[in-house]
């Protein structure tokens, strides 16, 4: 409550005093408020308006609860989100935590990064340690993630050398433990698992230059479910295996994969046979066969008598094409007389024959011996008197061909002197001048 005196009246003390007295004393005037009671302030009167209160009794009064006054002001200021305390005391406070936290900071780096001198032994791999410290064995490449000595990254325990290492046909390639590459990885960089060789391809277009894991020669890719070598190279097979592609096979014994009654089986090919070691070609013409050594068919050979020979109408061509090959007709140049057709009497003779039946005879050409011609299919003998005759060529002795038959020439007569032969009648003699017995 607050009286405030008119504006003529001079500010008087807060309290009433006794005018008599030449000044107030400290005690007076630094008297407890909680002992100033309202009748000493005549507040009654004052309240009672009667107009009687002494001019030098009325005073300016303030009574405050200071309580009061700083809990209505904390309220005031938390429903405004106000803070409570000075900026200069929130400054010195926000700093003094930063400090204290940089510090803090600070010192933990510090351990961190300071070496320390560990008495005890390093643990190893699977022992009880204490999460995130430095007591397992670092230089083994272990950890301590969660309260166990593990290996790092991908790394797996070798209990043999008492280190984490790779594993078994793996290699690191500064990032990870990679594994060593399968049938086809490309192998520039790392190696290739056991079984496979890194070998280059070539003629290919996008692996031109590349190495890359395969099989060697000897070997093939194993790729039967269920086997206990699935995607290993393994050996090739040999006679009478099962197979499934060429690449199965010995191929440097001469086996390919071949169809046969039992399925896919490594067998010789149609031009070879199996001698126990290897396959071996198939006998040729001239040469020996038996039950275990057959004749190579696909030429047209045969086994006859122990020998390799081609068909009657085809001879041995041993020179150029180690073929059966047709035998040749009359007039067709020859080396041989079995390149010659000798069913139809043909022969090669080194000498002409003077046959000239019907085409002028040379050497080395296929024709007819002495007293023969050639007819349009064979080699036949010349024929006698009154045969009939396409040419002189087939007319035998001294008979002419004349209309198509065989006949005595000029006036001669047939074997009235001697027997199968044309002769001039005696005493007569043949003229030659003239053609005629004179």
């Amino acid at each position: 409550m607050r009286v405030s005196p008119a504006a003529s009246f001079s500010k008087q003390n807060l309290l009433h005093y006794d005018s008599n007295s030449v000044s107030p004393t400290v005690s007076e005037l630094m008297r407890d408020l909680s002992s100033v009671s309202a009748n000493d302030i005549q507040f009654p009167k004052v309240l009672a308006n009667d107009d009687e209160v002494d001019e030098q009794t009325l005073m300016q009064v303030e009574v405050v609860n200071s309580d009061l006054v700083r809990k209505s002001l904390r309220s005031e200021l938390a429903s405004k989100s106000t803070f409570l305390t000075q900026r200069w005391q929130a400054a010195l406070v926000a700093g003094s935590v930063l400090l204290a936290l940089a510090g803090g900071i600070g010192g933990l780096a510090y351990w961190i990064a300071s070496p320390r001198v560990i008495t005890q032994p390093y643990l190893l791999w699977g022992e009880s340690c204490y999460m995130n410290s430095r007591s397992c064995d670092a230089s083994r490449m272990l950890w301590c993630p969660a309260g166990t000595c593990l290996c790092l990254g991908d790394f797996t325990w070798n209990a043999t050398a008492e280190n984490c290492s790779c594993g078994q046909y793996q290699t690191w390639n500064g990032i990870v433990c990679q594994g060593y590459g399968y049938f086809g990885d490309p192998c520039n960089s790392i190696p290739c698992r056991p079984t496979l060789t890194c070998t280059i391809v070539t003629n290919q277009t996008c692996t031109t230059g590349q190495n890359i894991c395969s099989c060697d020669n000897t070997t093939y890719l194993d790729t039967t479910s269920g086997s206990a070598t699935i995607g290993q190279c393994i050996g090739r097979l040999t006679y009478d295996s099962d197979c499934k592609t060429n690449f199965d096979c010995q191929d440097w014994l001469g086996l390919a994969c071949t169809q046969v009654s039992a399925g896919t089986k490594c067998r010789c090919s149609s031009t070879a046979y199996w001698d126990g070691l290897t396959c071996v070609q198939n006998a040729l013409g001239g040469e020996s066969c038996n039950t275990s050594i057959p004749c190579d068919t696909t030429r047209g050979l045969s086994c006859v008598s122990g020998i390799c020979q081609c068909d009657q109408y085809n001879y041995w061509d041993n020179v150029t094409t180690l073929w059966c090959q047709k035998k040749k007709t009359y007039a067709v140049s020859c080396q041989y007389d079995f390149q010659c057709n000798t069913t139809v009497n043909l022969s090669c003779p080194a000498n002409s024959t003077g046959c000239n039946c019907y085409s002028t005879s040379y050497a080395y050409m296929c024709d007819c011996q002495a007293g023969y011609f050639w007819d349009g299919q064979r080699c036949t003998g010349q024929h006698s008197f009154n045969g009939t005759c396409p040419g002189q060529y087939a007319c035998s002795s001294n008979l002419v061909c004349y209309l198509g038959h065989c006949i005595c020439p000029g006036n001669m007569a047939w074997g009235n002197v001697t027997a199968n032969t044309c002769s001039c009648p005696l005493p007569t003699v043949w003229n030659s001048t003239s053609s005629t017995c004179v």
